[in-house]
Protein backbone atom coordinates (compact mmCIF):
# COMPACT_ATOMS: atom_id res chain seq x y z
CA UNK A 1 0.00 0.00 0.00
CA UNK A 2 2.08 2.77 -1.43
CA UNK A 3 0.09 5.56 0.19
CA UNK A 4 1.24 4.29 3.59
CA UNK A 5 4.88 4.49 2.52
CA UNK A 6 4.45 8.09 1.36
CA UNK A 7 2.61 8.89 4.60
CA UNK A 8 5.38 7.27 6.69
CA UNK A 9 8.16 9.07 4.82
CA UNK A 10 6.46 12.45 5.32
CA UNK A 11 5.64 11.77 8.97
CA UNK A 12 9.18 10.60 9.77
CA UNK A 13 10.70 13.55 7.91
CA UNK A 14 8.49 16.00 9.79
CA UNK A 15 9.53 14.41 13.09
CA UNK A 16 13.23 14.64 12.18
CA UNK A 17 12.93 18.29 11.20
CA UNK A 18 10.89 19.10 14.30
CA UNK A 19 13.61 17.55 16.47
CA UNK A 20 16.29 19.57 14.64
CA UNK A 21 14.92 22.65 12.86
CA UNK A 22 18.46 23.52 11.74
CA UNK A 23 17.81 21.03 8.92
CA UNK A 24 15.67 23.78 7.41
CA UNK A 25 18.80 25.93 7.13
CA UNK A 26 20.36 23.34 4.82
CA UNK A 27 17.36 23.46 2.54
CA UNK A 28 16.49 27.12 2.52
CA UNK A 29 19.82 28.87 3.10
CA UNK A 30 22.20 26.58 1.28
CA UNK A 31 20.01 25.21 -1.50
CA UNK A 32 17.54 28.04 -2.14
CA UNK A 33 19.82 30.86 -0.92
CA UNK A 34 17.16 32.57 1.20
CA UNK A 35 18.26 35.25 3.64
CA UNK A 36 18.99 34.06 7.18
CA UNK A 37 16.22 36.29 8.57
CA UNK A 38 13.63 34.61 6.35
CA UNK A 39 14.96 31.16 7.27
CA UNK A 40 14.77 32.08 10.96
CA UNK A 41 11.05 32.86 10.46
CA UNK A 42 10.52 29.51 8.74
CA UNK A 43 12.24 27.70 11.61
CA UNK A 44 10.18 29.57 14.22
CA UNK A 45 6.96 28.82 12.34
CA UNK A 46 7.88 25.13 11.99
CA UNK A 47 8.87 24.79 15.65
CA UNK A 48 5.61 26.41 16.79
CA UNK A 49 3.32 24.44 14.48
CA UNK A 50 4.82 21.60 12.43
CA UNK A 51 2.56 20.19 9.74
CA UNK A 52 0.43 17.12 10.26
CA UNK A 53 -0.08 14.36 7.67
CA UNK A 54 -3.35 12.66 6.81
CA UNK A 55 -4.54 10.00 4.39
CA UNK A 56 -7.11 11.32 1.95
CA UNK A 57 -8.58 14.76 2.00
CA UNK A 58 -8.25 16.89 5.10
CA UNK A 59 -11.05 16.55 7.63
CA UNK A 60 -13.10 19.75 7.70
CA UNK A 61 -12.05 20.81 11.21
CA UNK A 62 -8.32 20.23 10.68
CA UNK A 63 -6.17 23.27 11.29
CA UNK A 64 -3.28 24.02 8.96
CA UNK A 65 -0.51 23.31 8.30
CA UNK A 66 -1.32 19.91 6.86
CA UNK A 67 -0.19 17.52 4.14
CA UNK A 68 -2.91 15.24 2.80
CA UNK A 69 -1.89 12.24 0.70
CA UNK A 70 -4.53 11.20 -1.85
CA UNK A 71 -4.48 8.71 -4.69
CA UNK A 72 -5.21 10.28 -8.04
CA UNK A 73 -4.98 7.17 -10.22
CA UNK A 74 -3.32 3.83 -10.80
CA UNK A 75 -2.87 1.71 -13.88
CA UNK A 76 -1.27 -1.55 -14.92
CA UNK A 77 1.23 0.00 -17.26
CA UNK A 78 3.04 -3.17 -18.35
CA UNK A 79 2.39 -6.91 -18.05
CA UNK A 80 4.80 -9.66 -18.95
CA UNK A 81 5.76 -13.21 -18.12
CA UNK A 82 8.20 -13.00 -15.27
CA UNK A 83 11.39 -14.85 -16.21
CA UNK A 84 12.70 -14.38 -12.69
CA UNK A 85 9.65 -16.04 -11.19
CA UNK A 86 9.96 -19.19 -13.35
CA UNK A 87 7.09 -21.65 -13.26
CA UNK A 88 4.76 -22.27 -10.34
CA UNK A 89 6.18 -25.53 -8.98
CA UNK A 90 4.06 -26.08 -5.87
CA UNK A 91 1.66 -28.95 -6.68
CA UNK A 92 -0.79 -27.53 -4.11
CA UNK A 93 -0.97 -24.19 -5.94
CA UNK A 94 -4.00 -23.94 -8.27
CA UNK A 95 -1.67 -22.37 -10.86
CA UNK A 96 0.77 -25.32 -10.73
CA UNK A 97 2.78 -25.52 -13.97
CA UNK A 98 1.93 -22.01 -15.13
CA UNK A 99 4.42 -19.24 -15.75
CA UNK A 100 4.32 -16.41 -13.29
CA UNK A 101 2.70 -13.33 -14.79
CA UNK A 102 4.03 -10.02 -13.51
CA UNK A 103 2.95 -6.43 -13.88
CA UNK A 104 4.39 -3.01 -13.50
CA UNK A 105 1.90 -0.61 -11.97
CA UNK A 106 1.92 3.15 -12.16
CA UNK A 107 0.45 5.00 -9.18
CA UNK A 108 -0.19 8.72 -9.09
CA UNK A 109 -0.64 10.44 -5.75
CA UNK A 110 -1.30 14.03 -4.89
CA UNK A 111 0.07 15.64 -1.77
CA UNK A 112 -1.98 18.67 -0.88
CA UNK A 113 -0.30 21.26 1.28
CA UNK A 114 -2.69 23.33 3.38
CA UNK A 115 -1.37 26.41 5.17
CA UNK A 116 -2.62 29.84 6.15
CA UNK A 117 -0.38 31.83 3.80
CA UNK A 118 0.91 31.36 0.22
CA UNK A 119 4.56 31.80 1.26
CA UNK A 120 4.19 29.13 3.93
CA UNK A 121 2.63 26.81 1.35
CA UNK A 122 5.68 27.33 -0.84
CA UNK A 123 8.07 26.61 2.03
CA UNK A 124 6.21 23.50 3.13
CA UNK A 125 5.90 22.25 -0.44
CA UNK A 126 9.69 22.39 -0.78
CA UNK A 127 10.08 20.59 2.54
CA UNK A 128 7.70 17.79 1.45
CA UNK A 129 9.49 17.45 -1.88
CA UNK A 130 12.86 17.26 -0.13
CA UNK A 131 11.59 14.66 2.32
CA UNK A 132 10.31 12.46 -0.51
CA UNK A 133 13.50 12.81 -2.53
CA UNK A 134 15.59 11.98 0.54
CA UNK A 135 13.61 8.74 0.94
CA UNK A 136 14.39 7.12 -2.42
CA UNK A 137 16.21 4.25 -0.66
CA UNK A 138 13.22 3.75 1.65
CA UNK A 139 10.89 3.65 -1.37
CA UNK A 140 13.08 1.41 -3.54
CA UNK A 141 13.33 -1.02 -0.60
CA UNK A 142 9.56 -1.33 -0.96
CA UNK A 143 9.77 -1.85 -4.73
CA UNK A 144 8.76 1.70 -5.61
CA UNK A 145 10.86 2.90 -8.54
CA UNK A 146 10.95 5.75 -11.03
CA UNK A 147 9.49 8.22 -8.58
CA UNK A 148 8.64 11.55 -10.19
CA UNK A 149 7.54 14.74 -8.57
CA UNK A 150 5.50 16.80 -11.01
Amino acid sequence: MIQRFIFSALKNGIEQITEDVTLLELLFEELFLLEPTEVAKIKTLWAAKPPKVTHGYAPKDTEPPLYSVTMQSESESNTFLNNDGKMVTDPEDPDFGADVKASIWTHVFQIHCFTEHPDVTTYYYEVAKSILLANTDFFSGREMFNIRID
